[in-house]
């Protein structure tokens, strides 16, 4: 079930203030965003609010646009005008920082999850494999003909589908990609007019932002002309989904970053979930234990946004059962006394 927006938003900014992070190093309840604007830097907007003039959480980045958080929990960005992505998990100023990718063609947007990173390389109209690391020059794509120069999007939903939308200015495909191979080959499952800028599974449905503000469910797919709107906002971007948290939608147009999660008509007066940014574009939520979300497929059975240990959720996100001394010592005694009572007559059956 939704919960309104701004009961969502009021939880996250009592958490940013209750388990902000000391260190530069992210931690579970972090959303960075990557500004595109003049600064070409990553901010941390945990619990929204007014960002301008924020100190940023990473610097010395060339174009960053993609970001994703990937296996072994670490930050990745892809940085456009270069051939990189680069590990950002630490934080700080990156200039000459050693790559995690090299050898990339333009690389785009990002795909992560626990077990594999996916990059488009917008040169060659490709998405590769990035997983191991390393130098890609030359490496066969995981998905080629895509059509070089075209905005693409791509998103694993939960059942373990890569939905791939692919945009050229003017019309738009969003095409079952799991598979992989040549993407040309395979039809697609949603057509239409318009520039899509994002794509995420949110609460079951699929939905695609377009850029003049739709925010279309294509769950069933077909044209988008025809599909349902999920919600209009005044501008929208990029989309991300965090289960049990919110969607939200970045506009590099405005300053700010809205959440969506309920569905509605976002106009220009609403205010963002996140605001004083310069072009926001892509997102990436470091889920975990104590970012205040109980994500039960991670084990957990509580999470109240920290992991201090003896406050009933522990720091593994489990809660622990009162304590039994109290019981245990109320036999002990029971059994101490029965033992006293009985011993005059066992002295007198030996006497």
């Amino acid at each position: 079930m939704r919960g309104s927006a701004f009961s969502r938003v009021f939880i996250l900014i009592v958490s940013g203030i209750l388990a902000a992070p000391a260190a530069a190093e992210v931690v579970p309840g972090d959303l960075l965003v990557i500004e595109l604007g003049s600064s070409d830097r990553v901010v941390n907007i945990r619990g929204g609010g007014d960002f301008s003039g924020a100190p940023p959480f990473a610097t010395g980045l060339t174009d960053p646009i993609g970001i994703c958080r990937g296996p072994g929990g670490d930050i990745y960005v892809s940085e456009f005008n270069s051939t990189e992505v680069t590990i950002v998990t630490e934080g700080g100023d990156f200039t000459g920082a050693p790559a995690f990718a090299t050898g990339l063609g333009r690389p785009d947007l990002l795909s992560c999850n626990d077990q594999q990173i996916l990059v488009h390389e917008v040169t060659g109209g490709e998405i590769t494999d990035i997983t191991a690391g390393g130098d890609f020059t030359g490496v066969a794509p995981f998905i080629s003909g895509l059509g070089a120069e075209q905005s693409v999007r791509l998103v694993r939903d939960s059942s373990g589908t890569l939905w791939v939308s692919s945009s050229d200015g003017a019309t738009s495909t969003v095409r079952d990609l799991t598979a992989g191979g040549d993407a040309s080959l395979v039809a697609p499952f949603v057509t239409g007019v318009g520039f899509v800028r994002g794509i995420a599974e949110w609460e079951g449905a699929l939905l695609v932002s377009l850029v003049e503000g739709r925010v279309v469910d294509v769950t069933a797919g077909g044209d988008m002309a025809t599909l349902p709107d999920f919600a209009t906002v005044f501008t929208s971007g990029f989309l991300l989904a965090v289960p049990g948290l919110g969607l939200f939608d970045s506009s590099p147009n405005l300053d700010r970053v809205w959440e969506i999660s309920d569905g509605a008509d976002y106009g220009f007066a609403t205010p963002g979930f996140a605001e004083g940014l310069d072009e926001p574009l892509a997102m990436a939520y470091v889920a975990g234990c104590g970012d205040g979300v109980v994500q039960g497929e991670l084990g957990e059975e509580c999470d109240d946004g920290n992991t201090v240990a003896g406050d009933g959720c522990e720091v593994s996100c489990t809660f622990v059962p009162e304590p039994a001394a109290p019981l245990l010592l109320m036999v002990g005694t029971a059994v101490m006394l029965a033992g006293a009572r009985r011993r005059p007559h066992d002295a007198a059956r030996r006497g």
